[in-house]
C-alpha cells in the first residue's frame, strides 16, 4: 500500500553541514584543526548509513564510526574506503569479520585486548585499534584512573597497534556542567599516564557536538560531531554553526475542520 507519509533525507545538506563545521574549526585553529569523524550508527541516525558514510567522505571526512560490526562490515561491502571506527563491544563470533573487513575496534577491556591479540596472531597479522577511556560517563571504556595496571597489558600484545585513543562527554551541551569539567580534568590525566607508559603516536579524539561548539581545547587531532552533523545543534549552543536539518517528515493532509 502507498503511503503519503515520507521521511525526505537532504544530502547536500549533510555535505553543507559538515563543510560549515570544518571552516568553525578552521576559523579558530587554521591549519591544524582536526580531522572529521562521520558517526553513522544506528542507521546514520535513521538517515541511512551507506549514503551518508558516502556523503560524509565526499565532504572530506577522514573516519567513519559506527556502533559494531555489523554496521561496519555493511559500511565495507557498500564501498566504503576510509577507516571505520567501531564503538561498540563485539562478541567471539563477531571476530573474523574485525579482520575481513579491516575495521578499527575499541579495547575497552583488558579481556578484549586478548581476544584481539590471539584472533591477530592466529591470522599473522597486526591488528590496528583505538583505546576507549571512561572518564566518567561509566559506560564503556578502561577506567581512566587505573590505566597503569590495565594498559602495559594492551601495550605488550604483538599483535596489536595502538593507533587512537578516546572518550566520550556525557554533559558537554550543558554550560558549566561540573560533569563536563571533571571529565575533561579526567582525560588529560589519562593522557599524561598512557605517556608515561610509553603510548605515543596516536590519533587522539574526544569531543562530540556540544564538547566541539563548547570547548576547542577538547578537539584534539579528530572531532566526532552527531546530531551537529545532522543539522541539529544543542540548545545552549543554537546559531554558532550555520547547519541545516538533514531529515524532513512530509505528509499530505487528510482533512481539515
Amino acid at each position: 500500500m502507498s503511503r503519503p507519509t515520507v521521511a525526505h533525507i537532504d544530502l547536500g545538506a549533510l555535505a553543507h553541514n559538515a563543510r560549515a563545521i570544518g571552516a568553525f574549526m578552521a576559523a579558530r585553529r587554521g591549519a591544524a584543526a582536526p580531522a572529521l569523524v562521520g558517526v553513522v550508527k544506528a542507521d546514520a541516525y535513521g538517515h541511512g548509513a551507506v549514503p551518508v558514510a558516502r556523503t560524509l567522505v565526499g565532504a572530506g571526512a577522514a573516519m567513519i564510526a559506527c556502533a559494531d560490526i555489523e554496521e561496519g562490515v555493511e559500511l565495507r561491502e557498500a564501498g566504503i574506503a576510509v577507516p571505520i571506527l567501531i564503538f561498540g563491544p563485539f562478541s567471539l563470533g563477531d571476530m573474523d569479520a574485525v579482520f575481513d573487513a579491516s575495521l578499527t575496534p575499541t579495547v575497552m577491556t583488558p579481556t578484549s585486548a586478548r581476544r584481539l591479540q590471539a584472533a591477530a596472531a592466529r591470522r599473522g597479522v597486526r591488528l590496528a585499534c583505538h583505546l576507549g577511556i571512561d572518564t566518567g560517563m561509566h559506560r564503556l571504556g578502561l577506567r581512566h584512573d587505573n590505566l597503569a595496571r590495565t594498559v602495559p597489558e594492551v601495550l605488550a600484545a604483538p599483535n596489536l597497534d595502538l593507533t587512537g585513543v578516546y572518550t566520550h562527554f556525557a554533559t558537554a551541551d550543558a554550560p558549566g556542567d561540573a560533569l563536563f569539567a571533571a571529565q575533561c580534568r579526567n582525560f588529560d590525566l589519562a593522557m599524561q599516564t598512557l605517556t608515561a607508559l610509553g603510548v605515543k603516536g596516536c590519533v587522539i579524539h574526544a569531543a562530540n557536538s556540544g564538547a566541539l561548539l563548547a570547548e576547542p581545547a577538547t578537539w584534539f587531532d579528530l572531532v566526532r560531531p552527531g546530531i551537529l552533523m545532522y543539522g541539529v545543534a544543542p540548545r545552549a549552543f543554537e546559531g554558532r554553526i550555520d547547519v541545516k536539518p538533514v531529515m524532513s517528515v512530509r505528509s499530505r493532509v487528510a482533512a481539515v475542520k
